[in-house]
């Protein structure tokens, strides 16, 4: 059994040409590989889903609170006009 030269999985990904050819340019103008540029670009991806999930996760909190809010208000109203 031979030893993987790299320590993280390789993942075959087809895109479109130009959008290779992008990517290498941003690369090569950063000095680094076009792979190392799509790993920072997918990480970037992953870290703002997270941001966005993370952050509806809390609006979705505050309002079951104030929903909360408006129906302990809406029962004190019931039950003052009973």
């Amino acid at each position: 059994m031979s030893e993987r030269k790299y320590r993280n999985p390789q993942v075959n990904l087809r895109i479109p040409l130009s959008l290779k050819e992008s990517i290498t340019f941003i690369a090569r103008n950063k000095g680094r590989s076009a792979n190392a540029e799509m790993v920072e670009a997918l990480q970037y991806w992953v870290s703002e889903f997270e941001t966005k999930k993370q952050s509806n996760i809390e609006t979705l909190s505050e309002k079951i609170m104030n929903m909360e809010a408006d129906i302990s208000r809406l029962k004190s109203i019931a039950n003052k006009k009973k």
